[in-house]
């Protein structure tokens, strides 16, 4: 959703420092002046000159390893943040807080589940009694009942024939999201029993496991009566 998304961009700001303008920056400056964000000490502002390429470059390459393959580069920053809000009992803007750490982690993950799939090329699953089906590069190509041959399907229509396993994979089509989308949830949610026949590449990851900023059950309570008793005993 479009909530998401904000929050998604909301939890990269609030880790790095990068512009939050949408210009396009050339040899001349966009603006006079410095953005809000840049004059409050919240973002860089290269729009304006005055800020170091080299710098702002090294900003960019922490942001895109944060969101690749060192997630901690920008959730961490987010857990320091929740932590001080909540030790000053602001408990609304941690939950704020919280809520763009978990929609980026969550970005985070699907993305990871979906590149995944997209390296692992074509794949043959048994489903014991109930046939098999066979993917190609996250998406359906075929399937087959119990008792049926294995089928050949259609020919394959993915363009990524070439996937380039060493290296950040290109974004996937809009219309493409939905359907590995629904089949790494099917994948991860039957995967006791699902037996992999054949897979081109490799259908594992290497990267570390991200955090989980959901809301604990119980905490909310106890929290509640924690901080009560804290501020009677202050009085």
């Amino acid at each position: 959703s479009r909530s998401s998304a904000q929050r998604v961009v909301d939890a990269v700001h609030t880790s790095v420092p990068l512009r939050r303008c949408s210009g396009r920056i050339g040899k001349r400056a966009l603006r006079d002046a410095p953005c809000t964000a840049a004059q409050l000490g919240v973002s860089m502002c290269p729009c304006a000159g005055g800020v170091d390429p080299d710098e702002y470059q090294l900003v960019v390459e922490r942001a895109v390893r944060g969101l690749t393959i060192e997630p901690d580069l920008l959730l961490q920053p987010l857990t320091e943040k929740i932590t001080s809000l909540a030790t000053e009992e602001r408990f609304e803007e941690a939950a704020d807080v919280r809520d763009r750490a978990s929609a980026l982690a969550g970005a985070i993950n699907r993305q990871r589940r979906f590149d995944q799939l997209r390296r692992a090329g074509r794949i043959h699953i048994d489903l014991g009694p109930l046939g098999g089906v066979a993917l190609d590069h996250g998406r359906l190509q075929s399937a087959w009942g119990e008792g049926e041959l294995p089928s050949l399907g259609l020919p394959a229509t993915t363009t990524e024939q070439n996937v380039d396993n060493s290296g950040p994979i290109a974004p996937l089509h809009r219309e493409l999201a939905d359907e590995l989308g629904c089949i790494a949830s099917w994948l991860d949610k039957n995967a006791p029993d699902l037996t992999l026949d054949h897979c081109d590449g490799v259908l594992a990851s290497t990267l570390p496991a991200l955090r989980s900023f959901r809301p604990r059950k119980g905490l909310a309570v106890d929290d509640s009566d924690f901080v009560t008793s804290s501020r009677r005993s202050r009085r």
